[in-house]
């Protein structure tokens, strides 16, 4: 994670039951940042239905790198086994969501 990031992220968050949960429209846009930095598409494309191998135009080895940046994004630890599981753009940022908590 980018020096001073890690700081913003936790301003950005919302603090729930003693932990911090990240508001889910600052989680999608930084999402949205990843894979349009990632997969080299334009962010109209990246919309929440928008599936990585149909609309995005991904494949599996593209999906792992880009759950390599989410991790590092996010400062989380992301399962390569979710390759086959994450389907959409919104899979990634529910997903994320979860782990943040």
């Amino acid at each position: 994670m980018r020096s001073g990031q890690k700081a913003i992220s936790q301003k950005t968050n919302k603090k729930m039951n003693g932990s911090y949960k990240m508001d889910r429209s600052i989680c999608k846009k930084r999402v949205k940042t990843v894979i349009v930095e990632h997969l080299c598409v334009e962010p109209e494309l990246v919309k929440e239905k928008a599936t990585f191998e149909g609309d995005l135009d991904a494949d599996s080895l593209d999906i792992v790198d880009l759950l390599l940046a989410l991790e590092e994004e996010f400062d989380i630890e992301l399962n390569e086994s979710l390759v086959k599981s994450i389907v959409t753009v919104k899979d990634v940022i529910d997903h994320i969501q979860r782990e943040t908590k």
